[in-house]
């Protein structure tokens, strides 16, 4: 095992059992977190429980307060869904239609646990980043 694997392993379980949020704030490594591979590990339960504790500490934010584009949900014809709002326990999902998709559609809630992986990790990261540079961890 090289030592950059050796201290990928010791990452992933110091955050295991730490939580993503404490090892972050503890190393400031996050930077180089990502690049060896980043919360790919973690479960979807974990990654949720990251998120919550994040809306926890900084409370329910937009996206262009967390200084990130809506996140493309799904897109049809007719309608584009962006999730714009995170919250502890999901997110609120903006649909936009008519010409270019600048007609308010209404919203509607998703549940964290509803979302696939990827999402999720973007959200993380989004809040983790947040947490980082304005609030200075």
């Amino acid at each position: 095992m090289t030592s950059q694997e050796k201290l990928k392993e010791k990452l992933q379980n110091m955050t295991k059992a730490v939580g993503v949020i404490q090892m972050v704030k503890s190393l400031g490594l996050k930077d180089y977190f990502e690049k060896v591979g980043g919360l790919s590990f973690m479960t979807e339960d974990e990654i949720i429980e990251s998120i919550q504790k994040c809306v926890d500490i900084v409370g329910p934010l937009q996206y262009n307060e967390l200084g990130v584009e809506p996140i493309l949900w799904r897109e049809t014809r007719d309608e584009i869904h962006q999730i714009e709002y995170f919250s502890g326990l999901g997110c609120i999902v903006q649909v936009w239609g008519g010409y270019n998709y600048t007609t308010d559609e209404g919203e509607y809630n998703i549940r964290y646990h509803s979302m696939p992986k990827m999402p999720l990790m973007t959200i993380l990261y989004a809040f983790l980043d947040f947490m980082e540079y304005e609030m200075l961890l």
